[in-house]
């Protein structure tokens, strides 16, 4: 199954090079798709990410495809890269995402109507952010999937920009995202592109018609979009974390 490293509202293609232009239009467009996706059902938007979740189930033609890319792109183990992708179906399983919504979002209802809250006279209503840009660190293909799915439970347009020197794994989500998405809802307010770090220029560019960021990866990454983001953008930054390695005895013996 070829495996593209861009997707533009809908449209897989391979581009290895960008403009601050070209990224500016991506970030317009977004803005462009922000009513439609505010407008989605809840359990349409539940429903479809459980069944593209699905999609990566053991036996599976994405699960297949999803391993042998990530065996030649991360440096994770096999076993480990197994079990990551064993989280996928689970972390899209329905009752899964409302119990997280039900959770983190307090009152998740809020943003399908104005609801009523305990102690308070009015009513409460939440609405989407608009458009979110989800910055992806190159060896956490996991992390990049759940802050985009974030973003779809909150009805928002997402973007998603690539490490250069990372996995492509997230394209083959959208493709599979794409054929679960029956009126088209999700695949088409979603965009992956990707270039090589370090451009002020084009960070900027892609900033500039956002209305939120997600910055997975190091502390210079996460400060680096705080430094440009214009004053109106938060920038939420999810830097290294403290891990740690477990080795059985049974290494000793293979190692």
């Amino acid at each position: 199954m070829k495996i593209n490293n861009t997707y533009l509202f809908g449209e897989s293609s391979f581009k290895c090079s960008w403009s601050v232009k070209e990224l500016e239009e991506v970030g317009l467009k977004a803005q462009s798709l922000r009513e439609r996706m505010k407008a989605a059902p809840r359990e349409y938007v539940l429903d479809t990410l459980a069944k593209a979740g699905g999609m990566f189930a053991r036996g599976t033609k994405y699960r297949k495809a999803a391993l042998e890319h990530l065996k030649e792109h991360i440096t994770f183990s096999l076993p480990v890269i197994e079990k990551s992708l064993d989280v996928i179906p689970e972390l899209l399983e329905k009752r899964a995402m409302l119990k997280r919504m039900n959770m983190e979002l307090f009152l998740p209802y809020a943003l399908e109507a104005p609801v009523e809250r305990r102690g308070y006279d009015g009513l409460l209503r939440a609405v989407p952010k608009g458009v979110v840009l989800h910055v992806g660190a190159g060896n956490v293909f996991l992390g990049i999937l759940d802050s985009m799915v974030i973003g779809f439970l909150t009805k928002n347009v997402n973007i998603v920009k690539l490490s250069s020197s990372g996995s492509n794994f997230i394209n083959l989500f959208m493709d599979a995202l794409k054929e679960a998405d029956e009126q088209g809802v999700l695949a088409r307010s979603a965009a992956i592109v990707s270039w090589k770090g370090g451009s002020q220029a084009l960070e900027g560019a892609a900033l500039k018609h956002v209305n939120a960021v997600f910055v997975w990866g190091g502390y210079d990454a996460v400060q680096s979009y705080r430094r440009i983001a214009p004053i109106d953008v938060r920038v939420e930054g999810f830097g290294p974390k403290t891990s740690v390695g477990v080795v059985f005895e049974s290494c000793i013996e293979y190692e």
